[in-house]
């Protein structure tokens, strides 16, 4: 299977393919030509990463499960864990929010002249705030010291 007929099969751009092969989830053969053929493995493959992509999986964690390293189970008892945390968080900041609109409060004149500036870091993309997030590799340590964390 060509890289052209995985991107209509599984509805992924070929650089995501191509990072998932740079990344070691899928190995394709080369043909005579150079040309990528994949396998009905790395057909399979590719689905179930789509799969746990979409359950927002990491990528480090993706790859644990496919290897065997991590249980699918735990994986996502850890990241139903964090979506609380952060549909808690998200709770907070919308009672604040009903909070001040409710007492109707003029916005102060000081706070009107702020600006968000936007930084432009070298790796070439664009924050507006000054938290980098890197993503996070989940381990057996870490998942039992954020699940022993959680209140």
């Amino acid at each position: 299977m060509k890289t052209h007929e995985l991107e209509k099969e599984l509805g992924i751009s070929k650089h995501t393919i191509f990072y998932y092969e740079k990344e070691g989830i899928v190995t394709p053969q080369r043909d005579d030509n150079g040309y990528r053929s994949y396998s009905q493995e790395d057909l399979q493959k590719l689905i179930m990463v789509k799969f746990l992509r979409n359950l927002n999986i990491s990528i480090d964690d993706v790859k644990a499960i496919l290897n065997n390293e991590l249980d699918f189970k735990e994986c996502l008892k850890i990241n139903q864990i964090h979506l609380e945390k952060q549909i808690k968080s998200l709770e907070e900041v919308q009672g604040n929010i009903e909070m001040y609109v409710r007492k109707d409060l003029p916005m102060l004149p000081a706070l009107q002249q702020i600006q968000r500036e936007t930084k432009n870091y070298k790796l070439g993309y664009k924050k507006t705030t000054d938290t980098v997030s890197l993503g996070r590799r989940l381990t057996k340590k870490l998942a039992i010291k954020k699940f022993f964390e959680y209140p």
